[in-house]
């Protein structure tokens, strides 16, 4: 899959919706206009507006009118349009950052009464704005450097901590070598699991490094510990550098929970010197509705200004609600060209199994990591046997093998096992 520029050349925010309504769609993107930027709805009689707030009034720099045909369209009998708003950048301070980008672009327009549907596809952001963020540390490429990946690129392996409730420490480690010794790139707490007493970060991190490092002396191949470190926004930072000191070499946030500005925090902290892979639990809330909200796309992008290295994307073929077309876009905002930042590493989640991954690398490419549990940790050969099969998976589509086909050769038997256990469905 080819990676999409994203750069903006022009000094202003530009701000892409849907919408539908039942007013002229003229007088309705002159509403949000005024109401985004100057908060003035309506420039009758009762209001005189200054000559000297023109700098900062919105301007429209594009409107379509689309029909059924068109991705975005719903169902509906108002008028529909796609339209882009520019933000003059005059309206955009270091000091609001990235919360008051988010004010001016998904604030009361969301919530405008006389939309019928209005959502935020797509936000586009000047250098002279993105200069401001941080960016990815990492990035893809410097995880591949963690990993000692000296090779061409390969798609990532990871594997979710099973079960995610209940383990204490020791257990947790066992797991956690086992799938090390196994061969895969990573290994993550559960969205859901973060410091529980019955498993403390104390107990626990040391425990799994040690794990890590005992079968790296066997296998020379190197893993990363993602450990959970999602809190309330003041605390996070102090939570992401108690846990890289006591030996996590990377650490998971699940970013929509804890908001923005708190993962700046974390990214520019210098020790928090790890990784950071940023999980979407609780997007769907905000983004599944086809009427209403933000689109992943915007929520991709901001993150990855905010400093995330690894940011997760729906498996096509998985659990998740995403359609290719989507996905395809979600995956370039994650990678492509975006205000001179690092390219993170997207990651593939949501019922990931073997079955799914050739047709994963042919459309996204090799540039991706693969997040797995259910097929782990219920292979029937155990860890080891899960781990290989998604392993055998991967080499089949690098290779260009169908993956039943390669799966029949007797040295890629756990492969087949998986096969035979989770079906063929893609």
């Amino acid at each position: 899959m080819e990676n999409i520029s994203s750069e903006n050349t022009s000094e202003c925010v530009r701000a892409t919706y849907v919408v539908e309504t039942n007013m002229k769609l003229e007088a309705f993107v002159q509403k949000i206009l005024q109401e985004q930027t100057i908060d003035v709805s309506d420039f009758g009689d009762l209001v005189r507006v200054p000559t000297c707030v023109e700098k900062c009034l919105g301007r429209l720099w594009n409107i379509v009118d689309i029909g059924q045909g068109n991705e975005h369209a719903v169902d509906g009998v108002g008028q529909q349009a796609i339209i882009e708003i520019d933000f003059p950048m005059i309206n955009f301070d270091k000091t609001g950052g990235m919360p008051l980008l988010l004010a001016i672009v998904a604030g009361n327009v969301l919530a405008d009464r006389t939309a019928k549907k209005i959502r935020l596809l797509d936000v586009s952001i000047p250098s002279s704005l993105a200069e401001l963020f941080h960016g990815p540390r990492f990035g893809s490429q410097g995880i591949r450097q963690v990993l000692e990946e000296s090779k061409e690129k390969r798609p990532f392996v990871g594997v979710i901590m099973r079960p995610s409730l209940g383990l204490d420490a020791a257990d947790y480690a066992k797991i956690a070598y086992e799938i090390a010794f196994s061969g895969a790139d990573f290994i993550k707490d559960d969205e859901k699991f973060v410091n529980p007493i019955y498993c403390p970060y104390e107990q626990r991190i040391p425990l799994v490094r040690e794990a890590l490092d005992r079968a790296y002396k066997v296998t020379g191949k190197k893993t990363i510990y993602l450990a959970n470190v999602t809190t309330r926004a003041d605390k996070l930072v102090a939570n992401a550098r108690k846990v890289v000191s006591l030996g996590s070499t990377g650490i998971m946030i699940d970013v929509m929970c804890v908001g923005i500005n708190a993962i700046e925090a974390v990214a520019e902290d210098s020790e928090v010197n790890v990784p950071i892979y940023g999980h979407r639990a609780g997007y769907a809330a905000l983004g599944r509705s086809r009427d209403f909200g933000i689109d992943a796309l915007v929520l991709l992008k901001l993150f990855r200004f905010a400093g995330v290295d690894m940011l997760s994307v729906g498996s096509l073929g998985g659990t998740h609600f995403e359609r290719p077309v989507e996905s395809s876009k979600y995956i370039n905002a994650v990678r492509g060209s975006l205000g001179g930042k690092k390219p993170s590493l997207p990651v593939l989640i949501g019922g990931v199994h073997p079955a799914i991954v050739e047709n994963n690398i042919r459309i996204y490419g090799k540039d991706v990591a693969f997040f797995c549990g259910g097929c782990v940790h219920g292979h029937p050969d155990g860890i080891r046997g899960g781990v290989k099969a998604m392993k055998q998976a991967v080499e089949a589509a690098l290779a260009g093998v169908n993956v039943t086909d390669y799966a029949k050769d007797s040295k890629n038997k756990e492969l087949h096992r998986a096969l035979e256990a989770f079906g063929i469905k893609r």
